[in-house]
């Protein structure tokens, strides 16, 4: 499955966020509610538009659950016109069947932007135990706390890309985290423990004195 450039995990999460508090159409990926789309939909999909208040939402920016990720991948912003894609058009269980990586919920990583599942409906992890999702029409866009919904799987989206986890997971964010990384990598420092660097602790003479040797034996003096 084909990444989209310049779609990542950090995009989906600012996408849907802007969402919050906008209404929930069936079968829509983004599109501007309007008299028009709301007479298309009803042919389409009877059964989703029998409530009485869909000309209240003319106007605004409409998804269903899938729509909210199909909408950030077929647009170009958080207000952009989506543009259909047929490649994209994945329904929450096609994302899921799509996905590569996957798995029950109790496996999930605590990583924002990946997708969570119950059946027929799909919603956007965004870190912090909480979930954006187009709930339902009587809710339209929401977050909600990722404990009290029956999620009961997890996936990577196919089409975006995620940031690499860092190699210790205290430099998440901090200024050295690329050179602490290369520096890893290249065997000259070691973390505190396995998962910890502590890249604001103080370096001993004997920590400077162990990187110096390394680096020695991997140059010609």
């Amino acid at each position: 499955m084909s990444k989209i450039e310049g779609k990542t995990a950090v995009g989906l999460i600012a996408y849907a966020s802007a969402q919050l508090g906008r209404p929930y159409w069936y079968g829509t990926f983004g599109q501007t509610a309007s008299e028009a789309l709301f007479a298309a939909k009803k042919k389409q999909y009877p059964g989703y538009y029998t409530d009485s208040d869909f000309k209240s939402q003319y106007g605004q920016r409409v998804h269903d659950c899938a729509g909210l990720i199909k909408g950030y991948l077929m647009s170009k912003g958080p207000d952009g016109a989506p543009v259909y894609q047929g490649a994209l058009d994945k329904s929450a269980e096609g994302l899921y069947t799509a996905a590569a990586e996957k798995g029950s919920v109790g496996t999930m990583p605590d990583e924002p932007g990946v997708l969570v599942h119950m059946r027929d409906h799909v919603g956007v992890y965004i870190g912090g135990g909480y979930v954006i999702e187009a709930r339902g029409h009587r809710y339209g866009v929401v977050k909600t706390r990722l404990s009290e919904r029956p999620w009961t799987r997890w996936s990577r989206c196919p089409f975006i890309e995620y940031e690499a986890k860092p190699l210790f997971r205290d430099i998440e964010g901090h200024w050295a985290r690329e050179a602490i990384e290369r520096c890893a990598k290249a065997g000259l420092v070691n973390g505190r423990a396995a998962d910890i660097f502590e890249p604001d602790k103080p370096v001993s003479r004997a920590e400077l004195c162990a990187v110096l040797a390394r680096l020695l034996d991997r140059t010609e003096v």
